[in-house]
């Protein structure tokens, strides 16, 4: 399948909206014509983290921002509390998982 690239130049003056750019479900509590890529992007980065075993929606977050900065807000995530999410984040982020914040094993 040919991953279709939607990067956002984050150094232009100015600001996006999320509006279009993530699916509608993943906001579904706030306006995405009011939440912005820079301004609000430790929100919109936690946002997707908590989601990420939907598949997709690292993709397009990685399209965007860059992956140091998704892994220290891994790391650091306080409303991860899915094995299933912390599984596919230290895989893919190679972060072993006693280096999330609230990672148990049960």
């Amino acid at each position: 399948m040919e991953k279709r690239s939607v990067h956002i130049d984050l150094s232009i003056k100015g600001d996006k909206s999320i509006e279009g750019i993530f699916e509608k479900g993943l906001f579904w509590d706030v306006d995405p014509n009011r939440i912005f890529l820079k301004k609000n992007a430790g929100f919109i980065i936690d946002r997707i983290l908590r989601w990420s075993n939907i598949p997709g929606t690292l993709d397009k977050l990685e399209e965007i921002y860059p992956i140091g900065k998704i892994k220290r807000h891994a790391r650091a995530h306080r409303d991860i509390r899915s094995n299933e999410v912390f599984d596919i984040l230290s895989s893919r982020y190679n972060i072993p998982k006693k280096d999330f914040l609230y990672y148990r094993s049960f």
